[in-house]
């Protein structure tokens, strides 16, 4: 059962930070959109960079704790 949750909530957090790039477009955001500061600063990146960063380092300590 736990294998199965940890696939449905990465696939729920793939499937959430694919949509918020859809919505790219032309001026949208506060700075350039081509400067790497872009990246850095708008919500529309930041977040879905740091979900997947927790979701793999949620992975990777759950793999350690599983393997002690």
């Amino acid at each position: 059962m736990n294998r199965k949750r940890h696939q449905l909530f990465l696939s729920l957090l793939l499937i959430a930070a694919s949509t918020m790039q859809l919505r790219a477009h032309p001026g949208h955001g506060e700075s350039n959109g081509t400067s790497p500061l872009h990246f850095l600063l708008e919500p529309e990146h930041v977040v879905p960079t740091l979900a997947a960063l927790a979701a793999v380092v949620t992975i990777l300590l759950w793999r350690r704790r599983r393997s002690m």
